[in-house]
């Protein structure tokens, strides 16, 4: 695997250098290439290609063919590859590579213009990707295989088509265009891209083509991608998904696989476009998951300021082609749409489950178009502004009091969201939007965060001085524990009301079996 051959089975190093004297084969910072594209070009598979300290302005395109290493010596803000709005910086056509800690910037190509990559166990990590320029993917394309994207930033590029054309799409994936692989994108910053003319996927491109080949239609029978711990911020198309754009193939294909799509603990924020400011999903061979996702404060002139769902959805003499967009423990709030509503689903199916939908300065917060075959919207244990009047299915556990949000993210105690949410046998274990375990208290929270009243200061002798920022007249339960992971916790007294906003707790004679102490709102 190419993290594998990053950290041990790495075999000859190179080194590159404006500095060096070019003498193959490179062996030390004294005899170092001068060009990134010939030391490569030189390099044995398993090698690592080393490079100082410096900018280099490429001559021609790095092409990596060969299982090696590419990195920066000094960390990528250190060590940064221009292709001067010329060339595409890098391309990677083979398995078991690495980029990391690398700058690449300037690149330019008609897809992928700072990076394209097609092959398997390819990693980027710890690597700057800015201002560089295509047609579909100007910072990266990620082609057939499987990629891993890992604590990096991807900021300033363009897709861009100078000519238009009549067919889709225009240009797409300002950040990223990721097609057919089986991509991990973790820890990576994706912001203020964009994609334009009528571009689509202003930070990220996620793509399911269909293939023809001897009269049959097919598609990637193993495609999946998972984008986790990212912030997708900023971006921006002048049509369709300013912060992610996810596309399926349109035709009637019942038979042909479909690609998952997993977003975890990711925030879209801030992006803009005409539908789906935030996140948009289109035609029915893509289904994405989202869960502990916050998608806020994006912006559309259209329909759907932060979620627009279209045509997933469709049945013919063939069968019935169909994706269900998947949101679980996700908070669509504060968007601003000047015409229509914050989720706008039509022709399409999705499902709604322990989420938060408030806040949005819209028309409405959900808008179900029925004059579309097939639309069906269902919802559990969410928390919406204004009810749900066009959720085709609204299930039991719903609300629309208000989920008093603090910093427009967690839940003040007294919340009704608190331990009102339903729960799934993979929740054990998992985080919420800050890192805190779920769940907590027995039943999940709606939403992505999971409260907890935290003590503000323990001093853990025999006697603990602890407390807590509360609401008044909430009633409030101490308990204690061994550890915060232990399944049962323990009253310590009776409960008791809250005359402040904060409370104060000495603890004498701590027994040194209990290691924590939890406060539970019970009731306001």
């Amino acid at each position: 695997m190419a993290w594998a051959l990053a950290s041990g089975a790495r075999g000859t190093t190179l080194y590159v250098s404006p500095a060096g004297t070019h003498q193959y084969p490179f062996a030390n910072w004294t005899e170092a290439s001068t060009s990134i594209p010939i030391a490569v070009q030189s390099a044995p598979n398993n090698a690592t290609v080393l490079l100082a300290k410096a900018e280099f302005v490429l001559e021609q395109e790095i092409r990596i063919t060969n299982s090696l290493v590419l990195r920066g010596n000094n960390g990528a803000k250190n060590t940064v590859v221009d292709g001067g709005q010329t060339f595409r910086c890098v391309s990677v056509t083979c398995n078991e590579a690495v980029l990391d800690g690398l700058t690449f910037m300037h690149g330019k190509a008609s897809i992928g213009g700072g990076i394209y990559c097609n092959g398997t166990n390819i990693l980027i990590n710890n690597c700057i990707v800015t201002g560089n320029e295509a047609e579909y993917g100007g910072g990266a394309f990620i082609d057939d295989g499987r990629v891993t994207i890992v604590n990096c930033t991807v900021s300033s590029n363009l897709a861009h088509r100078v000519q238009a054309k009549s067919e889709w799409p225009q240009s797409s994936g300002g950040g990223l265009f990721i097609k057919d692989n089986n991509c991990r994108v973790l820890r990576c910053t994706i912001r203020e891209n964009q994609a334009t003319p009528a571009g689509e996927g202003g930070g990220l491109m996620l793509y399911h083509p269909v293939y023809y080949s001897s009269g049959n239609f097919s598609t990637d029978p193993i495609a999946a991608a998972e984008i986790a711990d990212c912030l997708i911020e900023s971006n921006r198309t002048d049509f369709t998904g300013g912060g992610v754009a996810c596309f399926g193939w349109n035709y009637d294909l019942p038979f042909c696989t479909q690609y998952d799509l997993f977003f975890t603990n990711c925030t879209i924020r801030g992006n803009t476009s005409q539908h789906g400011a935030g996140f948009y999903h289109c035609y029915w061979g893509t289904i994405p998951h989202l869960s502990n996702c916050r998608v806020e404060e994006n912006e559309g002139t259209g329909n759907g300021a932060g979620v627009r769902l279209f045509n997933t959805y469709y049945i013919d003499q063939y069968g019935v082609c169909q994706s269900t967009s998947v949101f679980v423990n996700c908070n669509i709030a504060f968007n601003r749409a000047t015409n229509n509503q914050a989720v706008y689903v039509s022709d399409s199916l999705c499902y709604f489950l322990n989420s938060v939908i408030w806040s949005n300065e819209v028309l409405g917060s959900m808008r179900l178009d029925t004059s579309g075959q097939g639309t069906q919207q269902e919802a559990e244990y969410c928390c919406i502004e204004g009810g749900y009047p066009g959720i085709g299915l609204h299930r039991e556990g719903n609300t629309n009091a208000n989920p008093l949000l603090n910093d427009r993210v967690h839940l003040f105690p007294g919340s009704p969201c608190i331990d009102k949410g339903t729960n799934l046998a993979w929740m054990a274990g998992t985080r919420d939007c800050d890192g805190q375990p779920r769940v907590f208290n027995g039943r999940v929270d709606i939403g992505v965060d999971e409260a907890v009243v935290e003590a503000q200061g323990v001093n853990p002798t025999n006697a603990w001085r602890l407390s807590w920022e509360v609401v008044p007249q909430g009633v409030y339960q101490l308990q204690s524990a061994g550890s915060i992971s232990q399944a049962t916790w323990n009253d310590e007294g009776g409960a008791f009301t809250a005359n402040e906003w904060n409370i104060s707790l000495e603890i004498t004679n701590r027994s040194e079996d209990i290691q924590c102490h939890r406060l539970l709102w019970k009731q306001p």
